[in-house]
């Protein structure tokens, strides 16, 4: 199971409601349907979301501190279904382009727009761009290569690579490995490390490498967004892994630590549904783009 936002927006119900039943009634779900799927949720992130009383629930600690998160994931996944039902109704429908990262956000800002396309630009939770592209919203996601998500999108519609970045260490830059020339993974075994939520790519290549130097790493946060990451960072008491665009995304530094792992920049889009060669376009435009040469390691 992929964590998405029909997960996000179950948990925020019975968070919001204190109650299965009534946060099933709400969702316009049978609440065994509900139980059930909780049940999935929490097994997928390993931990309890809520305690069970005799009068509703209440969010365990664990839940607490992912909820800011899951209600900034929620707003996004709704701004882009408002745009999508505002370009239905309009004659000069715009092309909806998501995107994951700032530093991509960035990179379109001098875009030039091609005269047959009028662009718009979403900026949303990786989780929430290819559901958003399948369901009809998004016209072109532009994200991190998911893994095996890719595998479920249908024939028909394309995806090309944009860039490969090795996954390295990112740490904030008041860190205490601030200034130390070379970091191997296994000198991080005594690390605390922020993630991001099982199932996610960055997730197991994470407790793969450090499983293949002989220790678990002791991840204490969770994070679903470039910002809660970066937020987390900034406490200075944990270390993540990433590229150096999300280096660039949450202000802090990049090392490299050997490993060889990658993750793909993609584009995803449904051909029938956009102009021949805008998606060419806006491809070559930010794989030529200097945020992939700026952020070199060390000081992002």
């Amino acid at each position: 199971m992929r964590f998405d936002v029909r997960h996000a927006r179950i948990i925020l119900a019975i968070a919001d409601e204190g109650s299965i039943t009534r946060a099933a009634r709400r969702l316009g779900l049978p609440q065994p349907s509900l139980t059930s799927q909780l049940r999935r949720i929490e097994k997928e992130l390993g931990v309890a979301l809520f305690l069970r009383g005799p009068k509703g629930v209440t969010s365990t600690e664990e839940a607490s501190s992912l909820i800011p998160h899951l209600r900034a994931l929620d707003a996004n996944m709704s701004i882009i279904e408002r745009k999508a039902k505002d370009s239905t109704t309009s004659k000069t429908a715009p092309l909806l382009l998501g995107v994951e990262s700032t530093a991509l956000l960035d990179a379109l800002a001098d875009y030039p727009t091609p005269s047959n396309a009028r662009l718009q630009i979403v900026m949303a939770e990786s989780e929430s761009l290819l559901p958003s592209l399948l369901s009809g919203p998004l016209h072109l996601a532009i994200t991190t290569d998911p893994g095996e998500s890719l595998e479920k999108i249908p024939t028909g519609f394309r995806i090309a690579t944009i860039r490969e970045q090795e996954v390295g260490l990112v740490f904030s830059s008041d860190h205490e490995l601030d200034g130390t020339s070379k970091i191997r993974l296994n000198d991080l075994k005594n690390e605390q490390w922020s993630s991001y939520p099982p199932g996610t790519a960055l997730h197991e290549t994470l407790i793969q490498a450090c499983r293949s130097v002989g220790f678990i790493p002791h991840i204490r946060y969770f994070a679903t967004s470039e910002i809660g990451m970066g937020r987390i960072l900034a406490r200075k008491d944990s270390v993540s892994l990433g590229t150096q665009l999300l280096a660039a995304d949450v202000g802090g530094q990049w090392k490299s630590i050997g490993l060889p792992s990658a993750c793909r920049v993609i584009a995803a889009w449904n051909p029938s549904r956009i102009r021949p060669g805008v998606v060419e376009s806006v491809v070559e435009h930010l794989r030529m783009h200097s945020i992939w040469t700026a952020a070199v390691p060390g000081r992002i």
